[in-house]
């Protein structure tokens, strides 16, 4: 329900619908409202950062708007990690292979660092992060994720 009186702002109305969930990119908002032709018009905005106490890109919701937030952008890291699942990153945010596994707590007594599996769309490749360590040249060709990239870490039978 908006009230016509005195419509929301979109930070108000995501309060009133319980707030930004875990996932959401709170940078990457849509809001559709019908124009005068009955067209729908695509208004982007963003709860991302706040200036003075204020989000710069606020927007009052009219009666009949949608609102769409989008999804933040996810990795997942499974397998021999100390925390598998997935890792949400901030938006314009790169990462790389060694990093992922990093944030996912480490290997773990068992894993098998020479053989992860990197799985990107229907693809699936083969990375050894066990030569990353050795030197800085090889540090360079650590792999950079992308959003829904999976990785796995197998268990090392010895």
């Amino acid at each position: 329900f908006i009230d016509t009186q005195r419509p929301p702002l979109l930070s108000e109305l995501i309060i009133r619908a319980g707030s930004m969930k875990s996932g959401a990119d709170a940078g990457n908002i849509c809001i559709f409202r019908m124009d005068n032709r009955g067209d729908r018009d695509m208004i982007p905005a963003s709860l991302k950062s706040q200036v003075l106490g204020n989000y710069e890109n606020d927007v009052r919701i009219a009666p009949g708007d949608y609102v769409l937030v989008g999804a933040a952008e996810q990795i997942y890291v499974l397998g021999e990690v100390k925390k598998p699942g997935p890792l949400t990153l901030p938006p314009d945010k790169t990462i790389t292979a060694s990093q992922a596994i990093a944030l996912a707590g480490g290997f773990t007594q068992v894993a098998k660092q020479n053989d992860i599996t990197l799985i990107r769309n229907k693809e699936i490749r083969k990375l050894n992060l066990k030569k990353l360590y050795n030197s800085i040249e090889n540090m360079e060709r650590d792999e950079t994720l992308r959003n829904g990239d999976i990785i796995f870490v197998q268990e090392s039978i010895w």
